[in-house]
C-alpha cells in the first residue's frame, strides 16, 4: 500500500524548576513538567534531585523522576507495507512433517502501524558519589535503574515463527496445507522493560611540567 498520508499533532508543554540550597552542604532540585498531546493525552512528570557535599573530598548525589513517551506518528498511522522476512526462517510446525528444507523460507511479512497505541511511561532512579582525595584524582560511582511500561514494539519475526502454538491465527496465517502465507508485524504496547547498571569513573591529572600536563581517565 503506497498511499500518501498527511498526519499531524499538536503538542504543548510547561516546565517548572526550583533549586533550593538548604545549606552549604545540601541542595535540592525539584522540577515538574506537563505535556499535552492532541492525539495521546496529557501527562505530568515530577523530578527530585539531591546533592550533599559533607566535605571538599566527597559529593553524594541522587535523583528520581518519571517519564513519558508518546507513540510517533509513524507508529500510529504509517500505511501498511508488504514484503518478506529479513532472513530465512524455519517453521518448526511445518518441519515436523515436511522437513527443514521445505519449511525454511523468507516468508511473506505484513507490517502495520497501530492507531490504538498507548504512551510509554517510565520511572528512573539514580544514586552515586564522587570522591576527590586530591586535585589530581577523582573517582565516581553511580547506580541507576530505569523501568518502562507499555513498551512500544513489534515482536521479532524469529520469535513469532518459533512459537506457532502462541501465534497461529494471530500473527501467523497459513494455507490449507499448513504453510505460512503471512507473518503480521504490528506495533503494540508489548509489556515492561527494566534496566539497571553501575557507572564507574576514574580521572587523574598529573602536575604541570616542562612538556605540559599528562592525565588519564577510565569509564
Amino acid at each position: 500500500d503506497l498511499r500518501a498520508t498527511d498526519d499531524s499533532r499538536r503538542v504543548t508543554a510547561a516546565y517548572l524548576e526550583l533549586v533550593a540550597p538548604f545549606s552549604g552542604q545540601l541542595e535540592a532540585q525539584v522540577a515538574l513538567r506537563h505535556d499535552r498531546y492532541s492525539d495521546a493525552g496529557s501527562t505530568t512528570n515530577p523530578k527530585l534531585g539531591l546533592r550533599w557535599q559533607p566535605s571538599k573530598a566527597l559529593l553524594v548525589r541522587g535523583s528520581a523522576n518519571t517519564g513519558f513517551r508518546a507513540p510517533s506518528l509513524s507508529d500510529l498511522y504509517r500505511p501498511t507495507t508488504f514484503g518478506s522476512a529479513s532472513s530465512f526462517l524455519t517453521d518448526p510446525q511445518c518441519a515436523k512433517t515436511d522437513g527443514i528444507d521445505l519449511c525454511t523460507d523468507q516468508w511473506p511479512v505484513e507490517r502495520r502501524s497501530n492507531p490504538d497505541l498507548q504512551p510509554e511511561k517510565s520511572r528512573q532512579f539514580s544514586l552515586g558519589a564522587v570522591f576527590e582525595p586530591s586535585a589530581q584524582l577523582s573517582v565516581s560511582v553511580d547506580f541507576w535503574n530505569i523501568g518502562v511500561k507499555d513498551v512500544i514494539s513489534t515482536l521479532g519475526e524469529q520469535v513469532i515463527v518459533d512459537s506457532p502454538e502462541k501465534y497461529n491465527g494471530k500473527y501467523i496465517q497459513r494455507d490449507s496445507d499448513g504453510f505460512i502465507t503471512n507473518i503480521l508485524l504490528k506495533k503494540e504496547n508489548q509489556g515492561r522493560l527494566k534496566t539497571q547498571g553501575i557507572d564507574l569513573g576514574l580521572d587523574w591529572k598529573g602536575a604541570p611540567g616542562a612538556m605540559g600536563r599528562f592525565g588519564a581517565s577510565l569509564n
